[in-house]
């Protein structure tokens, strides 16, 4: 919260009727310093009491007010609509639901046992603040078939163990100049013939959007 106080305060610095930050400036300052840390945990604790999210919906409120330049009685969900931001309500269940699929996808997942039914879910009386995430998310995942996930990363190679690939630059050091076209032509042959089993491959010439031109002849031999 005291993080959040103070980017509220940094936004009204910056905030003006005639001056200052725009609207859209000042609500990506509200996205990407107060909603991120609004967010995090968001899944934890969507089971505190009421008292306690009025506490962060106040703070949302604050920093919308700050971005359209509204005053001070206007209504939480004028400044919603009008900012295009939902309720935090609603912001809570969307990463629950985003977590929930995520879970599903991966059958090895070490959460995968919170997403699955069990009896007390349904026997026990909750209210709507203490009722498990599975029941929260229980309808969509009920309505939707969510394939297994393949780990791709498993199956390749980690980076730290691919070969290192050998770049050779030694006919970039002649120049191009026309007295060196000479030396600059035996060395590619040179070359053409080392990696002559090799695949080649050969590029020249790129074109900007403003129309200038850069000339790069390079060969890559790629081994069979």
């Amino acid at each position: 919260m005291d993080k959040c106080k103070k980017t509220l305060n940094f936004m009204r610095a910056i905030a003006g009727n005639k001056w200052g930050a725009s609207k859209a400036v000042l609500l990506l300052i509200y996205r990407s310093l107060i909603r991120s840390i609004l967010d995090y945990g968001a899944i934890v604790y969507d089971s505190m009491t009421d008292s306690n999210k009025q506490k962060l919906d106040s703070v949302q409120s604050q920093a919308l007010r700050i971005a359209c330049g509204a005053a001070r009685d206007t209504s939480t969900v004028a400044l919603q609509v009008d900012m295009g931001e939902p309720p935090l309500q609603l912001r809570r269940l969307q990463l629950q639901l985003q977590y929930a699929v995520k879970v599903r996808a991966f059958e090895d997942h070490p959460a995968s046992k919170v997403f699955q039914h069990h009896w007390l879910n349904r026997t026990r009386k909750y209210d709507k603040n203490t009722d498990p995430i599975f029941n929260k998310v229980f309808t969509l995942l009920d309505k939707i078939h969510i394939e297994k996930a393949e780990i791709m990363s498993s199956t390749l190679e980690p980076p730290w163990r691919r070969k290192y690939c050998k770049v050779n630059l030694s006919t970039s050091i002649v120049g191009t100049k026309e007295q060196n076209s000479t030396l600059l032509y035996a060395l590619t042959k040179e070359q053409l013939d080392i990696y002559g089993r090799h695949l080649e491959v050969f590029t020249d010439a790129s074109k900007t959007d403003n129309g200038k031109i850069a000339t790069a002849d390079m060969y890559t031999w790629i081994g069979h």
